[in-house]
């Protein structure tokens, strides 16, 4: 696009539920070589953000990323 803003595709995991009770989403840039990736950013718990980024080519996974961030966030001792 010209107008300032990139392409992209956004991937919601439909079935599941995140911190804030709506669909996890993820907004990834397929169609630039240079910025190949995927972005998301939630709240896991008050006062602890999560932010990811990885290759766009894992953009149809989300779901699953999305499950397994959580299970190995879930396993953090708390301070």
């Amino acid at each position: 696009m010209n107008d300032g803003r990139r392409d992209g595709v956004w991937y919601v995991a439909t079935k599941l539920k995140g911190s804030d009770g709506d669909a996890p989403v993820l907004w990834c840039d397929q169609n630039d070589a240079k910025y190949d990736r995927c972005t998301t950013a939630f709240w896991w718990e008050p006062g602890i953000a999560v932010d990811m980024r990885f290759r766009a080519k894992h953009g149809p996974d989300w779901p699953d990323i999305y499950q397994e961030t959580m299970h190995v966030l879930s396993l953090l001792k708390k301070g």
